[in-house]
């Protein structure tokens, strides 16, 4: 008689208890390190808002619309539709920071770049992963503009 509840706890624990499916998958390792970003550049110059400003204006002046854009952040969202493809677009978020030794004097200009698209089961474009050389290819002038901005 216990034999048989023991078989039978078991047979249930079985069925009952979840087991990994070929739908889940195990956790993916991320090689990409938990880092603070490099400044793109760094401005010789305080006047802060005098900076965003021309970060806006060369942002546009490339092809970008601006998405979001907070002066008292110092942070701004852009977004340019690919000539190419309506289905593909370019997005930068640009920040920028004082910098702590010489707050009076510098200004960090931090960059990043996503590249989004339309996939299949998504209802909104999601970010899909670009080389280096795409980046290059999409945004290095727009790049090399911001780092050569003067005032």
């Amino acid at each position: 008689m216990r034999i048989t509840h023991i078989l039978a706890l078991l047979t249930f624990l079985i069925l009952v208890l979840p087991s990994r499916t070929a739908a889940q998958q195990i956790l993916q390792l991320d090689p990409t390190p938990l880092a603070r970003p490099t400044a793109l550049t760094t401005y010789g110059l305080g006047d802060a808002a005098k900076v965003f400003k021309a970060i806006s204006k060369t942002l546009t002046d490339f092809g970008f619309n601006l998405t979001r854009s907070d002066a008292g952040r110092g942070e701004l969202e852009a977004t340019e539709v690919d000539s190419h493809s309506s289905e593909e677009s370019d997005h930068v978020l640009i920040w920028i920071e004082r910098d702590l030794a010489n707050p009076a004097q510098q200004i960090n200009l931090y960059f990043l770049y996503g590249r989004y698209a339309r996939v299949q089961g998504h209802a909104q474009p999601v970010r899909i992963l670009s080389s280096s050389d795409l980046e290059d290819q999409r945004v290095g002038k727009l790049k090399s503009a911001l780092v050569s901005l003067t005032f």
